[in-house]
């Protein structure tokens, strides 16, 4: 599905981001996971530009971001997001974030409710939700990924991400295609490593400041994953928040790799948020 793609810029603190609309219709705000940018999160938008004018971005140091350094905690991230919607509506915005980009939006709803009218959070790394043996071994997963970096560069510190997510790369709708590498995607992983996967170590995530923010938040977990950490987040932040959570198809990696099937279980989840009405949001 091609749909027009613009690009523009938004001024943040030290810099500039890029972002990318499509679409018409409410603000749906995509913010990808991982060393994901602007580009990651737009053939799931294509699938919901009908309804939605989808927009994507790239997080403070990723890609096209120019910016004098990269963020130093997911709280800056968030308030890069608040900055950018303030730049662009006036009205509360729809959010979907995933993994690292779950935890941004998260933040973002619990620190400007008013920004926001619901966030689907899928798999957010959020550590302190889980028992202490397991938020152990979530913490150890990362810090292998970091020294796998450290010892032996980009590929194995990669093969270490997959294996923790247990992303599976064969899990994909038949039309998605596994890109090639390129320079900038390396110096993108490399950005996560070195700063995001430890930003998301030190987060201190306050469920209690998001469950009386009065945001509308939806915990989302992928359909094949639920042997993991991150989906256990997922679980345990719907329970916190008292409130069930939504399955997207395939697993920690989905919005990318089945973008046409999350895509209709998005709008799904939304549009049942929509019907019931939140006047205040």
């Amino acid at each position: 599905m091609r749909t027009h793609v613009l690009t523009s810029s938004a001024a943040v603190p030290g810099g500039r981001l890029r972002y990318l609309t499509q679409g018409a219709g409410p603000l749906l705000l995509v913010v990808a996971g991982g060393h994901g940018d602007a580009t990651k999160g737009r053939p799931l938008g294509a699938h919901l530009a009908d309804e939605y004018t989808v927009m994507t971005y790239d997080r403070r140091g990723l890609s096209e971001s120019v910016t004098e350094g990269p963020a130093r905690s997911l709280t800056e991230h968030a308030e890069d997001a608040s900055r950018l919607l303030a730049q662009v509506t006036d009205e509360p915005a729809y959010v979907f974030g995933s993994s690292i980009g779950g935890m941004i939006a998260l933040t973002l709803a619990s620190a400007h409710p008013e920004q926001v009218r619901t966030v689907v959070a899928h798999e957010p790394p959020a550590l302190g939700l889980l028992p202490e043996t397991e938020r152990q071994r979530a913490v150890a997963g990362l810090l292998a990924v970091e020294q796998a970096f450290a010892d032996h560069g980009v590929d194995a510190a990669l093969t270490t991400f997959v294996e923790m997510a247990d992303i599976d790369p064969t899990d994909r709708e038949p039309h998605v295609r596994a890109a090639p590498r390129t320079p900038q995607e390396v110096a993108n992983f490399e950005l996560l490593v070195r700063h995001d996967l430890p930003a998301i170590r030190r987060h201190a995530f306050d469920v209690e400041a998001l469950a009386t923010s009065g945001a509308t938040v939806v915990p989302a977990v992928g359909s094949t994953s639920a042997h993991t950490w991150p989906h256990a987040c997922g679980r345990l932040l719907a329970d916190a928040l008292g409130v069930p959570s939504a399955t997207l198809p395939g697993g920690h990696l989905g919005y990318v790799q089945r973008p046409r099937e999350t895509a209709a279980r998005v709008r799904d989840v939304l549009a049942t948020h929509r019907r019931q009405g939140h006047p205040s949001r």
